[in-house]
């Protein structure tokens, strides 16, 4: 009777350690997931935040007034000798709208488009699901937007971008979420 009391025991005591090393695993599975979707958002908004500041920074470089030509919360448009040949380019960025993005499976991502002069729109996607540009004059004042009247827009000092980017996949429901935010204060306006 007292061996079969024994491996009763040892039955129970197996199947709990068992029941643990699975439950660990499926937390170790959870963990590197969730690791996975939040490292791809916070490249996102690096590989983001690396192009407007290449960009940005550049704005008025040997262009006339007004250096920025269109000035929104989502849209900028801006004048810059890029290539530093004399030749200057309009830029325009603007973000586009969800329905742009529904080949992914987040339902609040949208392309962030950058158009070069009067080129075709080139649509990146980064995982946006929010941009806003903010505009500030030489006193560090926040103006008013839209704005396109050239002196309006040549009041303006510096530029704050903010951006949310998340993962394009889900787990469990949720949506990784990276947050990045800088202020410009390009040189030459």
């Amino acid at each position: 009777m007292m061996a079969m009391l024994d491996i009763i025991i040892s039955f129970i005591v197996g199947g709990i350690l068992l029941l643990a090393i699975l439950s660990v695993n499926a937390n170790l599975t959870d963990v590197g997931i969730q690791s996975s979707l939040d490292y791809s958002a916070q490249v996102g908004a690096i590989d983001l935040g690396q192009v407007f500041e290449y960009d940005l920074y550049k704005i008025g470089y040997h262009a006339s007034n007004p250096k920025i030509t269109f000035a929104d919360t989502v849209k900028i448009s801006y004048k810059a000798d890029f290539e530093n040949n004399g030749t200057v380019d309009t830029v325009t960025y603007y973000a586009g709208t969800t329905s742009e993005a529904s080949t992914t499976p987040n339902p609040r991502d949208f392309p962030l488009y950058r158009q070069v002069n009067n080129l075709p729109a080139v649509k990146n996607y980064y995982g946006l699901t929010w941009l806003r540009f903010t505009y500030y004059d030489s006193t560090g004042a926040a103006l008013s937007t839209p704005m396109s009247l050239s002196a309006d827009l040549q009041r303006i000092k510096s530029i704050r971008v903010q951006v949310t980017v998340q993962s394009t996949f889900p787990y469990d429901t949720t949506y990784s979420s990276a947050y990045w935010e800088r202020t410009f204060f390009p040189m030459n306006l």
